[in-house]
This record gives structure tokens, C-alpha cells and sequence, in this order.
């Protein structure tokens, strides 16, 4: 069994972008959710992917899900995040910022 969990790990950390933009991914709990935004990918995998993955996880399920959403917002380094990003894209989220006075305060 250590074989085939290891294999599962290498191959998601070599395809981590297409993991999080699959449909597969909005599927997952918030364990596996967490597990894979701490994971070190081997593609340049950018912190606007780990954004716009955890959005969409959270909306996919928004009453049962948005209690997590600070929680996976940490994983996001917004220093990363170029600014136009920011206002471009992270601005108009406002409503998943509201579910968290934590992330609004991080965002602010």
C-alpha cells in the first residue's frame, strides 16, 4: 500500500496545476484540499492557481465550504500576487473575503 500512496503523491505533485483546475478536485474534502495546496509541485506552479483553485472549491459547496475558506487562503502567498491580480481578480471576490473576517483582514 506504501507503493501505490507514494505513486499518488508523485504523480499529483508533478500535475498539481491540472489537478487543481480539474473537476476531480472540486470533489475532494478539505483534508485532501489542504494536503495538496502544502504540497511542493514540480511544475512552476504560481500562487494565482492555488487563488482561483481554492475559489472555486469554496463556491462549489459555498454553505458547507466557506467555513474553510481562511484556512486555504493561507496557503496563497499574496506576495506573489502581482497587483493587477489583486485588483483585477482578487477585488471582485468580494463576497468570499466576506465569509472570513481573518482573510478580509489578511486582504486589507
Amino acid at each position: 500500500m506504501g507503493d501505490l500512496v507514494q505513486a499518488a503523491e508523485t504523480f499529483i505533485s508533478k500535475n498539481l496545476g491540472a489537478v487543481l483546475k480539474s473537476a476531480d478536485f472540486l470533489q475532494f474534502g478539505i483534508d485532501d484540499v489542504k494536503y495538496m495546496l502544502k504540497l511542493e509541485s514540480d511544475e512552476e506552479l504560481i500562487d494565482e492557481d492555488k487563488y482561483r483553485s481554492v475559489i472555486s472549491w469554496t463556491k462549489h459547496g459555498v454553505c458547507d465550504r466557506k467555513e474553510h475558506f481562511s484556512d486555504l487562503f493561507c496557503f496563497i502567498q499574496l506576495d506573489y500576487l502581482s497587483s493587477e491580480f489583486l485588483n483585477d481578480v482578487v477585488r471582485k471576490e468580494v463576497s468570499c473575503m466576506i465569509f472570513s473576517f481573518t482573510c478580509a483582514q489578511i486582504f486589507i
